[in-house]
């Protein structure tokens, strides 16, 4: 019976130490410091914006708009604004959900996190494309759009490109989230 007093949480007096969530021998900087901190930022804002985005949806389906919108009487009717609604809230409550995981799994330094913030960020990108196919169908749409669903689209990518290789490369991502 081996006794190691070096290990983390162990006792001189157990048979096996405690294991720690660290690992050991990983070299470098660790913990949510670092450029994880503008990750951190980003998802809140994310959050913030998407809780925005799902009130604002529910309003306007409870208003005049909706149904000026829908009525196949009305000279604003498009058959496609109606899924293009129920589009945005679903995106909104299902990219919501997947916020709130990950931030619990952030603060857990869960190691499927970095895989987590993958996804959101490609799913990001996904669903800005089927948002800028459906709105540029709608002549109202593309109206009122004026770029917008572009600007989404392009910094989606753009923070794909940043954050991807970042998070897969990074020995700070890579020594944080271990448990």
């Amino acid at each position: 019976m081996k006794h190691n007093i070096d290990s983390a949480g162990g006792s001189p007096l157990s048979p096996e130490p405690k294991r720690s969530f660290r690992y050991q021998g990983l070299e470098g900087p660790s913990g949510l410091g670092g450029w994880l901190v503008l990750v951190q930022i980003s998802l809140y804002l994310n959050t913030l914006t998407l809780l925005a985005s799902l009130v604002s949806s529910v309003t306007m389906m409870n208003s005049d708009v909706w149904v000026k919108l829908t009525d196949d009487s009305s000279s604003f009717y498009h058959p496609l604004w109606q899924p293009f609604y129920v589009f945005v809230m679903v995106h909104a409550v299902l990219q919501l959900a997947l916020m709130i995981w990950i931030l619990v799994d952030l603060y857990r330094k869960k190691t499927r996190t970095r895989v987590l913030i993958i996804t959101f960020l490609m799913l990001t990108v996904l669903w800005g494309l089927i948002d800028t196919i459906l709105i540029n169908q709608i002549d109202l749409g593309r109206a009122m759009d004026d770029g917008k669903s572009f600007q989404y689209l392009f910094r989606a990518l753009l923070y794909c490109l940043v954050w991807v290789p970042y998070l897969l490369r990074s020995k700070r991502v890579r020594n944080t989230f271990v448990r």
